[in-house]
């Protein structure tokens, strides 16, 4: 497996089981179950380390802070890591976060003052290494032949450990607070470690700064077309977090509290079973993807993701339909997430592919943090209908922006 094309658009996609039976295939995927993992488990081991001697909003404002530090500062570590190598930066990185995060716990066991105690979050936050976006930068430099298959997986990945990753931290905290946050320094410390080896073997194209050309200050930015496609992610993510958040409040506000926590599950569900159906249709039709661009043009998923989510309103506030159609809704959400991962692979200018994704992730926090004012503000006001129409309204804004800029996943950057 190497990072070089395979030739012709006709050549076999490999599967799930030829990638993960090549050694750096499974060291892949594993170093980024150790960069998902953590991403299930941050809100509830932050959210419970003052739990017992704070009031909750003290607490949500932790985890906000720990969000808004790693979302200001991926771009820039992601850049660290186009130019300096992926070496460097993610020892230097991981060493960093180990002191950071240490000290967001002793500021909560001691009881320090709330605001040093945030400061601390906004630290750890952002001093956590780039592995997620490098883990994806890495399956978009695989060969034609198993690129679509390791982004799917990579895509379904992070929905599986939204599922495990709470449930873990839960588990943890219940013993004590701060076996969370601990436990997250371990699994990414542990992802850190499974991806440089795979680096070692396998060089990412972006790994180090070789001979390419700066890309300036502006890095991926200067592209138009990537521009635009971060505007796409920003509407995508607030269509899907949405959802990820008005299901549950819906569920407390209707008085059925036992359904938030299934329906936040069988939504993820849905995306999974997406996720993976359309790792193997590329396997299925002979051809990679690259060969097929109305199946990846993202107008195109994301309309789909438009018709499933506009199943959600037929439910109105009655948490079991709701949770027999959570699944529907997901399916397009890891495909999605994928095809704008490629796209933005494809768009960003040489020597920026890793901070291209570290973009991605900032509209993410954005769009994520925008639906989660924009949800809990309708049911405030009692807008039960108006929460469950949302995610397929922004959704649609997604799709017609991608649609009049002709933002297809075929598209260079210009």
């Amino acid at each position: 497996m190497t990072g070089k094309p395979d030739g012709p658009a006709t050549v076999a996609v490999g599967g799930y089981a030829a990638l993960l039976g090549r050694p750096e295939g499974r060291r892949l995927a594993l170093a980024a179950l150790g960069a998902r993992l953590p991403q299930g488990m941050i809100g509830i081991s932050i959210l419970f380390l003052l739990a017992d001697r704070a009031d909750v909003r003290v607490a949500g404002a932790l985890v906000a802070a720990y969000t808004l530090g790693f979302g200001l500062v991926a771009p820039v570590s992601g850049r660290l890591v186009d130019r300096l190598g992926a070496h460097r930066v993610i020892r230097v990185g991981m060493a960093v976060f180990l002191v950071t995060a240490g000290l967001l716990v002793l500021a909560a066991v001691r009881d320090a003052p709330v605001p040093l105690t945030v400061a601390c979050a906004v630290l750890a936050g952002a001093s956590m290494p780039p592995l997620g976006p490098a883990v994806r930068a890495r399956w978009l430099g695989l060969p034609e032949t198993y690129r679509r298959v390791g982004v799917a997986l990579d895509a379904v990945l992070l929905d599986v450990c939204l599922i495990v990753g709470p449930v873990v931290a839960s588990a943890l905290v219940a013993v004590r607070p701060y076996l969370g946050v601990l436990a997250i320094v371990v699994i990414t410390g542990i992802g850190a470690y499974l991806l440089l080896s795979v680096l070692r073997v396998l060089p990412a194209p972006a790994d180090g700064p070789g001979d390419q050309p700066r890309p300036g200050w502006w890095g991926p930015l200067r592209s138009a077309a990537y521009r635009r496609l971060l505007v796409v992610m920003l509407f995508a993510s607030c269509a899907i977090a949405a959802v990820a958040v008005g299901l549950p409040a819906l569920a407390g506000v209707a008085g059925a509290r036992w359904a938030s926590g299934p329906l936040v599950a069988a939504f993820s569900v849905g995306s999974i079973v997406g996720g993976l159906l359309w790792g193997r249709w590329g396997r299925r039709s002979g051809e990679p993807a690259a060969a097929r661009p109305g199946l990846t043009r993202l107008p195109v998923v994301l309309g789909a993701l438009v018709l499933a989510l506009a199943v959600l309103p037929l439910a109105g506030a009655r948490p079991l339909v709701l949770l027999g159609l959570a699944p529907l809704a997901g399916l397009p959400v890891a495909v999605v997430l994928a095809t704008l991962a490629m796209a933005a692979g494809q768009r960003a200018p040489a020597g920026t592919a890793i901070e291209a994704q570290s973009w991605l992730v900032s509209a993410n926090t954005l769009g994520s943090a925008t639906a989660a004012l924009l949800t809990t503000g309708l049911l405030g006001r009692g807008h039960l209908t108006a929460t469950l129409v949302a995610p397929a309204g922004l959704a649609l804004v997604a799709a017609l922006v991608a649609l009049a800029t002709g933002a297809t996943n075929s598209d260079r950057c210009r």
